[in-house]
C-alpha cells in the first residue's frame, strides 16, 4: 500500500470518529440565553419617568418564589442604591407578565391572571400604606386603617373588582369573593401596589407589599419580606418622589437595564 492510499485511510477514520463525537455529545443542560428586543412600554413610560424612588425586585427565573429586593433613590439623573439587599418572596408560582401590557409576538413567558399565584412582572406605582394600628405609622405615604369593615374585592365579576373598600359604605355588595383584611395577619403591615389599575376583569387583583410567612413560602400574587424589613421600607417610601416597584426576573431586568433605564 503506498502512502497516499495510507494517507486517505487514516483520513476517512479521523473524519468518522470526529462526526460520531458530534452526535452523540451530551447536552450541557444550560438553556440557551433568549434577548428580548422590548421598548419600554407606553403605560410605563410616565410612570418610570416620574419616580424618584424604585424598590426593584428580582428573582432567578419566572417559576422562582425567593429573590431580592434592592432600594433605589434617583439624585438628579442617576440611580442609587440605598441601604443592604433585603430577602423577599413572591407568589408561589413564581412571576408573570403584567396583563396590561402588549407583549412580542416571540415572548412566550408567563401572563399573570387571577388566581395563578404569579406576582406581576413590570412596573408599578407603590400609592399607599396599610395596617392595623390606629395610629399613623412612620411613613410618607397615604395611610389606610384597616377595619374589620375593609375588604380587598378578587371577583372578576364586580363592579369593584381589584379595589379595597369599606362595605359598611356601600348599599350594597356585588361579589362572592374578597379578602378581608383585618383577617388577615400578614397584613399588619403592608403597602398597596397599583397592579391593574383599569380593573380589567381577570388580570390580577389585590397585590401589595406584605409580611412574609417565612423565606420559603410564596404568597398568592403579593410581594413579602420579613417584618422589620418592611418597616424600613415603609418608612421610607415618599408618596411625593412617585415610588414603584420594578419587579423581573433577574435575567430579563439584566437585558431591559439599559434599553429602559432601570436603576
Amino acid at each position: 500500500m503506498n502512502r497516499y492510499l495510507v494517507f486517505l485511510l487514516l483520513f476517512s477514520l479521523i473524519t468518522v470518529n470526529v462526526s460520531a463525537q458530534k452526535r452523540t455529545r451530551k447536552p450541557t443542560g444550560k438553556a440557551p440565553t433568549r434577548a428580548v428586543a422590548m421598548p419600554l412600554p407606553q403605560p410605563y413610560q410616565e410612570t418610570l419617568g416620574n419616580a424618584k424612588q424604585a424598590l426593584v425586585v428580582t428573582t432567578p427565573g419566572w417559576n422562582n418564589v425567593s429573590g431580592t429586593l434592592i432600594r433605589y433613590e434617583k439624585v438628579g439623573d442617576q440611580w442609587r442604591q440605598v441601604g443592604e439587599n433585603v430577602p423577599i418572596v413572591v407568589g408561589k408560582s413564581g412571576l408573570g407578565w403584567d396583563a396590561l401590557i402588549e407583549l412580542p409576538a416571540s415572548i412566550s413567558d408567563p401572563i399573570k391572571k387571577e388566581g395563578d399565584g404569579r406576582s406581576p412582572a413590570g412596573i408599578f406605582p407603590i400609592v399607599e400604606a396599610f395596617g392595623f394600628d390606629p395610629t399613623t405609622p412612620e411613613t410618607k405615604l397615604p395611610y389606610r386603617q384597616l377595619t374589620e369593615s375593609i375588604e380587598c374585592v378578587d371577583d372578576p365579576n364586580s363592579r369593584s373588582y381589584n379595589q379595597i373598600v369599606d362595605v359598611k359604605q356601600m348599599s350594597h355588595t356585588d361579589w362572592d369573593s374578597s379578602e378581608k383584611m383585618r383577617t388577615i395577619d400578614v397584613y399588619k403591615l403592608g403597602a398597596t401596589v397599583d397592579y391593574n389599575h383599569l380593573k380589567v376583569a381577570g388580570a390580577g387583583s389585590c397585590i401589595f407589599l406584605h409580611i412574609w410567612k417565612g423565606s420559603d413560602r410564596g404568597t398568592a400574587g403579593c410581594t413579602a419580606m420579613e417584618e422589620r424589613n418592611l418597616q424600613e421600607v415603609v418608612r421610607w417610601l415618599d408618596a411625593s418622589k412617585s415610588p414603584v416597584l420594578i419587579q423581573f426576573p433577574a435575567p430579563l431586568y439584566k437585558q431591559l437595564k439599559d434599553s429602559w433605564q432601570l436603576p
